[in-house]
């Protein structure tokens, strides 16, 4: 979301304390605590996952009698490295349903007059 969009959108947020109606449709306080004051952790989120992503290794896993991961040297059960995987896709598919989100709120909100 564009400083604009962030900053309309807190705008009319305060301003729709007093008339509802200025907001699209589906915008309320919830919308703007997930794509705004989140922004930090989701922030840290990000670079969280892209170590992750570095991290983990695509080959897939290797079981021993012992249930050990051979290909990765583990000696456990489940192996990290598939669901590192499984997180990264997550997080991944989350994100874009997110930018598809506050790309269709910045278009709802180009159509808002601003009261600020």
């Amino acid at each position: 979301m564009n400083y604009s969009a962030t900053a309309r959108l807190t705008c009319l947020l305060k301003e729709s304390a007093n008339n509802p109606s200025i907001l699209p449709p589906g915008v309320g306080p919830d919308v703007h605590t997930v794509l705004v004051e989140n922004g930090e952790l989701r922030d840290a989120l990000a670079v969280a996952v892209e170590l992750l992503d570095r991290l983990a290794d695509n080959d897939g896993c290797e079981y021993d009698h012992n249930d050990d991961c051979q290909m990765h040297n583990l000696h456990q059960r489940p192996c990290p490295h598939p669901l590192a995987r499984q997180i990264v896709a997550a997080w991944r598919k989350v994100e874009l349903e997110r930018i598809e989100r506050v790309s269709a709120l910045d278009d709802d909100l180009d159509e808002v007059a601003n009261p600020c």
